[in-house]
């Protein structure tokens, strides 16, 4: 995420809701234009909203039973959801990646974070250094990069070269999610960008969200199970992980191909 304007981290409450933004400390008045991330103050670990259910939809590539030995890295922690729920509710080994330290004090103090958990490291770094770096090749199992800016423009990290080095991170069979929004961006092109690393039959799209968020599904050498096990394992994630949405993902995740039918 972010931070190169003069624009700084702050907390907005409402509605049972805590809410980060980012504010321009030259202004005193007006609501912020959005907000970068949000958590129930009676649930501060569970999916509230389509956006973080559609960044799980790894889960269905890989068996339940198995989760909680896997690796899931976070490139951007804003408010913490998606590092909490897989730290928490799935029990995975976790390590979150922010460029801001004022984002990561944030987390840790209002949007409960641990600070000290055995399963959780967090990194004050920038993302592009961590994906290119060779000691973290082939390390993660679930890659979920949530980075764009502070004036929601677009993906800080959008290039052929970034995706190419998020690959070698996945170890064989590991699957990346990737939440594309913003005002400029287009989603053909980062898909394009993608599937020219991944190979367009790794690429999958779920349907945009309520609040305009798509999300971007990419593997490495995966293997999708067939449609029974699918159905199957679909509805022992929303069992056993309480993410109601899962057993609509089958219906609604499409290969990219079919989707823009000249990618790749």
């Amino acid at each position: 995420m972010s931070t190169t304007t003069a624009l700084r981290p702050a907390i907005l409450e409402r509605d049972g809701y805590r809410h980060m933004y980012f504010k321009d400390p030259s202004r005193s008045d007006g609501e912020p234009d959005f907000f970068q991330g949000s958590m129930r103050k009676d649930q501060p670990f569970d999916l509230h909203d389509g956006y973080g259910a559609e960044m799980m939809s790894w889960l269905m590539f890989f068996d339940p039973a198995i989760v909680p030995r896997l690796h899931s890295v976070h490139f951007g922690v804003g408010v913490a959801q998606l590092p909490k729920f897989c730290l928490r509710q799935l029990g995975m080994r976790t390590t979150a990646v922010e460029l801001s330290p004022e984002v990561i004090s944030m987390s840790h103090e209002f949007f409960h974070l641990p600070k000290d958990h055995p399963n959780l490291t967090v990194i004050n770094a920038d993302a592009a250094e961590i994906a290119r770096s060779p000691a973290w090749r082939s390390t993660a199992h679930a890659l979920l990069v949530d980075l764009y800016d502070v004036e929601c423009e677009g993906p800080v990290l959008d290039s052929v070269e970034f995706y190419a080095d998020c690959r070698e991170l996945l170890v064989e069979g590991g699957v990346m999610t990737l939440n594309v929004v913003g005002r400029s961006v287009k989603l053909s092109e980062v898909c394009e960008r993608i599937a020219s690393v991944f190979g367009a039959e790794q690429v999958w799209l779920p349907d945009v969200t309520s609040f305009g968020n798509a999300t971007v599904v990419a593997g490495r050498n995966v293997v999708a199970p067939d449609p029974s096990t699918l159905s199957k394992r679909v509805e022992l994630i929303e069992y056993c992980f309480g993410i109601r949405s899962a057993p609509s993902w089958p219906s609604t995740i499409r290969r990219l191909r079919d989707v823009f039918p000249h990618s790749g």
